[in-house]
C-alpha cells in the first residue's frame, strides 16, 4: 500500500500505469488465493489500485503445483512426469499438463477468475517452461501443442482486454497469445545486471513490436548503482 501510494503521488499515469503483486502472496503454488500476508484477498487489492488511477498485475506461475496445493494428491493425472513416472522440478514444483483437458479447464477457470473476480488488469505468467517438462504429454501431443493449448485456455479465461505477458518460457511457442515476453534473464543491481538486459534486448530485438513486446527485465534505479549507471540502463 505504501508503494502504490508512492506511485500514484509521484509517477506520470501516462507512463507508469501497473502496479503488480509478485511472488509471495498465494497459499502454495497451484493454490492462487491470497494467503495471511494480504488478509484482504485479491479484490480489496486490486479496487484500492484502480481507486488510485492505476491498474492492477498478478504474477502467476499457472503450470506449477506444490505439493500442499493439494493438485499433486487429487489429481495425480494431471502430472508430468519423466521417462521413470516420477517428475517434480526443483524437488518442490510439478509441472502441470496443457495437453490434459481437464487442465486446459482448470486453467480456464483460474484466468477467467483472475480478470473477471479478482480484477487484474494484467498478468505475468511465469515458470512456462514447466509446461514442457515432462517426457510425454496426455493424447500424444508434442510439448509445442501441449504448451500452446495450455496458454490458448489461460488467453481464452482471461478474455481480449488484460495485457498478458510470458515469463521463463519457449519463446517461438507462445507467439500469438502473449502481449509481452520475458528475453533475458533476472536482472540485479549491479551494472553486470544492466549489462545482462542489454543484451538479452539487443540480441533478441527482432522480436520486439512484431511477436510481442520485448521484456529484457526490470530497470532497477537504486544504490549501489550510480545515477550516471542508472540513466545508462534507463537509455
Amino acid at each position: 500500500m505504501a508503494n502504490l501510494e508512492f506511485c500514484a503521488a509521484h509517477f506520470d499515469r501516462r507512463y507508469f500505469r501497473y502496479v503488480q503483486l509478485d511472488d509471495g502472496y498465494q497459499r502454495a503454488a497451484g493454490d492462487w488465493e491470497c494467503n495471511d500476508r494480504f488478509p484482504h484477498g485479491h479484490r480489496w487489492l486490486t479496487d484500492r489500485v484502480h481507486a488510485h488511477g492505476l491498474e492492477a498485475g498478478l504474477w502467476l506461475a499457472p503450470f506449477a503445483a506444490a505439493e500442499h496445493s493439494g493438485i499433486p494428491a487429487d489429481h495425480p493425472d494431471w502430472l508430468l512426469r519423466d521417462a521413470n513416472g516420477a517428475m517434480a522440478f526443483d524437488g518442490r514444483l510439478y509441472g502441470l499438463d496443457g495437453a490434459h483437458p481437464e487442465v486446459q479447464e482448470w486453467l480456464y477457470a483460474l484466468a477467467r477468475r483472475v480478470s473477471r473476480e479478482w480484477g487484474y488488469d494484467y498478468v505475468k505468467l511465469d515458470l512456462l517452461h514447466l509446461a514442457t517438462a515432462g517426457a510425454a504429454h496426455h493424447g500424444g501431443l508434442t510439448h509445442a501443442e501441449a504448451y500452446r493449448r495450455g496458454l490458448a485456455a489461460i488467453r481464452d479465461g482471461l478474455g481480449p482486454e488484460p495485457f498478458l505477458a510470458g515469463c521463463g518460457a519457449p519463446l517461438q511457442h507462445a507467439h500469438g497469445l502473449v502481449n509481452a515476453m520475458r528475453v533475458g534473464a533476472d536482472v540485479e543491481a549491479t551494472w553486470t545486471g544492466a549489462r545482462t538486459a542489454a543484451r538479452a534486448a539487443a540480441l533478441r530485438s527482432f522480436y520486439h513490436r512484431g511477436a510481442w513486446l520485448n521484456d529484457p527485465d526490470c530497470l532497477l534505479a537504486r544504490p549501489p548503482l550510480g545515477e550516471a549507471e542508472v540513466r545508462a540502463w534507463a537509455s
